[in-house]
């Protein structure tokens, strides 16, 4: 690529009054090396000027009488020595560069052209044209010594607010300069505060189409829970919040959430409560097989929590008579019905994957049997955040009920209405107890897909009637 082009004011030209002759080339890299040779180069250049200058006087004396053709072509034509040894000079200097001359003034140029550095057009100021040393003194001051004393004041005023109050409170992601007035500014960096929210907030990246999706981890309860866009920019603007409200704006919490999207980093869905022997409840995380009990912690990679304690110690445990005789009631007294049913309540209850059973639970009576009451009391066990109790024909219908089924233990409804049900249905409900994938909307968010893990318990007035070609009567 071709540099910008050198320049030189060489002095007055003598054959035309009122002009520079300039001579500029291009590819010269002004240094103290060369700088010393074009200097030596202008002087024998300035001699041979004047010696060309004597010359045309005595010649213009003894022609006289063709004064104006000899002043016409000393104008058109430089003498012709004094320019080829000024070029043969330039050019050991320039090596090789091609050498022009301009009768323009060096501020011509400069507005014309645009083609210039700043260390030639000093060397030309203050070493050729001799200009005033205190207005070169002024401009290296201006040039080098004031802006080392900016720095020197600007870092002397961070070290200062280093030390105060307000940066001991001060986020990482906030960055710190100094006004031309002397103040401190600050300025919201968006790069700190994607690293930031990666180091500060527990959460898991789950891969999906079209829009990877976020499980927020909360130490409170210590279980992930799906967030959308809304409540991940809540997320990230908290931590800003904290600090300082002004910088909360709409499209850097869209920025900070969608860089935080493309992470590589991704949590494979199907690893969210896939550990079977722990239980999650409000004390912490119970292991029933080796009988011990631990803190929350994100490595569980749990989205349910029992609303109670998972871990009692057998003196603690009391009786329940008022339940002993409901079931008696419920079951007729028949123990493997009991056990049926206390089975069912322990895979809700567990983390257990019952799809692999391939099963739900039908519970068929005369009204006010008590069926209804179990699933309250399933419901009641499991928690209410951890259960989905809708109509399976509502399931169909509905895309949104579908998705209410993602991380939950238990489904199902007290009185089940089966005349209604169409064979849609029933091939639903496979789909959904036999481990296959559902699909689902979330509203907010993006379509999502799902394998239900848990329990379905429903009851009705009596048995249904399904042929081998799903006829229902």
């Amino acid at each position: 690529m071709r540099n910008k082009e050198k320049f030189y004011d060489v002095g007055n030209n003598p054959n035309k009054r009122g002009l520079k002759t300039m001579f500029f080339f291009d590819d010269v890299q002004i240094n103290d090396t060369n700088t010393n040779e074009i200097t030596a180069a202008t002087e024998t250049i300035t001699e041979q000027s004047e010696q060309t200058q004597e010359r045309t006087v005595e010649t213009m004396a003894e022609q006289t009488d063709t004064e104006q053709t000899t002043n016409t072509e000393t104008i058109t034509e430089p003498s012709e020595k004094p320019v080829i040894t000024c070029i043969d000079d330039l050019k050991t200097i320039a090596e090789n560069s091609t050498l022009h001359i301009l009768d323009r003034s060096i501020s011509d140029y400069c507005n014309n052209e645009g083609n210039y550095s700043n260390e030639l057009i000093d060397f030309l100021k203050y070493d050729l044209l001799e200009i005033a040393t205190a207005n070169k003194q002024k401009s290296l001051y201006n040039k080098q010594i004031l802006p080392i004393i900016k720095r020197i004041q600007d870092y002397l005023t961070i070290e200062q607010d280093r030390n105060s109050e307000q940066a001991k409170t001060r986020p990482p992601f906030i960055d710190v300069s100094v006004t031309k007035d002397g103040e401190i500014c600050e300025n919201l960096n968006t790069t700190k505060l994607v690293q930031y929210v990666r180091d500060t907030d527990i959460y898991a990246l789950i891969k999906a189409n079209p829009e990877n999706q976020f499980y927020v981890y909360d130490e409170k309860t210590g279980i992930y829970t799906l967030a959308n866009n809304q409540q991940m920019n809540g997320i990230i603007k908290k931590h800003i919040e904290d600090y300082e409200p002004k910088f909360v704006k709409t499209n850097i919490l869209t920025e900070v959430r969608n860089q935080l999207a493309s992470d590589l980093n991704y949590t494979e869905l199907e690893k969210f409560n896939s550990d079977e022997n722990i239980i999650v409840g409000i004390d912490g995380v119970f292991d029933v097989n080796s009988g011990k009990h631990f803190a929350h912690s994100p490595t569980f990679f749990s989205t349910i929590q029992l609303p109670c304690n998972v871990f009692v110690k057998p003196k603690d445990r009391g009786t329940a008579p008022t339940f002993e005789k409901y079931i008696d009631d419920l079951t007729e007294g028949y123990q493997d019905r009991k056990d049926l049913l206390f089975e069912v309540l322990a895979a809700t209850l567990s983390n257990v994957d019952c799809s692999k059973f391939k099963t739900c639970l039908f519970l068929f009576g005369a009204g006010d049997s008590g069926k209804s009451q179990y699933l309250k009391l399933a419901k009641m066990l499991v928690g209410e955040k951890n259960a989905c109790i809708v109509d399976l024909y509502a399931l169909v219908e509905n895309e949104f009920a579908k998705a209410g089924l993602m991380n939950k233990r238990l489904t199902g409804y007290g009185d089940i209405n089966f005349k209604r049900l169409k064979n849609t249905s029933l091939d639903f409900l496979k789909t959904m107890i036999g481990g296959d994938t559902i699909n689902g909307d979330i509203k907010f968010m993006d379509r999502v897909e799902f394998v239900f893990k848990g329990m379905a318990v429903y009851g009705a007035n009596k048995m249904p009637v399904v042929s081998d070609e799903r006829k229902q009567e």
